[in-house]
């Protein structure tokens, strides 16, 4: 069965192919204004140039769509032109003229990869495309906001390993720091040797050495319990 909203598509993508940045905006439905990164509001417009796109809101969220139920129907992870074109033959469907209107097949399978790309990290590409439109960062394809995206999230993944291991080396070097060491004696005389030290050292600092000794007697008693 002939899939309607695929020539749509292939329509309306003439329009978007100038490598601009207002254009490009467009395709994901927003433009910027003064500095910022705004919501152009296309649903409606979407729903009456693509009456079969359902809930999509712009010209990539529509393409992302259907490729992503290309996939599902045909099934496969990573696009196959051979594999859909197959599946079109076996079942009378045109899944493979999606995106044919681009007559590049490398800047074909490109647009396909980045809109499937948008469609898992929309909200992150969001964020990059807001902070770069602040900047007044020129942003003119999905390509380019994908590497940079890409680039932001290997950043801040980077960020949260680096502050995990300082976490963990903090938390290490406190449990070091409150570790009893145990001193070796090789003779009683060592042991009575240290104990004297303790008691000269506790005195020179104004503890009372025969309080010192009742106090741990007392807890040595109460050890062997």
């Amino acid at each position: 069965m002939t899939n309607t909203l695929i020539n749509e598509i292939n329509k309306d993508w003439k329009k978007y192919d100038n490598n601009q940045q207002a254009t490009f905006l467009k395709s994901i439905g927003h433009r910027a204004v003064k500095g910022k990164l705004v919501d152009i509001c296309l649903s409606e417009a979407v729903a009456r140039e693509f009456p079969h796109a359902g809930d999509a809101t712009s010209l990539v969220d529509v393409t992302a769509k259907q490729l992503n139920k290309i996939k599902k129907t045909v099934g496969f992870d990573n696009w196959s032109q051979k594999q859909v074109n197959t599946y079109d033959k076996e079942n009378g469907t045109n899944y493979g003229e999606l995106l044919q209107g681009i007559s590049c097949p490398t800047a074909r399978n490109t647009m396909r990869s980045d809109i499937i790309w948008w469609s898992e990290y929309k909200n992150e590409a969001l964020t990059v495309l807001e902070e770069r439109i602040a900047k007044d960062k020129k942003t003119s394809s999905l390509s380019s906001l994908k590497k940079h995206t890409t680039a932001a999230i290997k950043k801040l993944e980077k960020e949260i390993a680096d502050a995990n291991e300082t976490t963990e080396a903090e938390a290490e070097a406190e449990e070091t720091e409150t570790e009893i060491i145990k001193p070796t004696f090789n003779s009683v005389e060592e042991c009575a040797e240290l104990i004297s030290n303790i008691l000269i050292e506790a005195k020179n600092q104004g503890y009372d050495q025969k309080e010192i000794l009742t106090v741990a007697a007392g807890r040595l008693k109460a050890k062997k319990k």
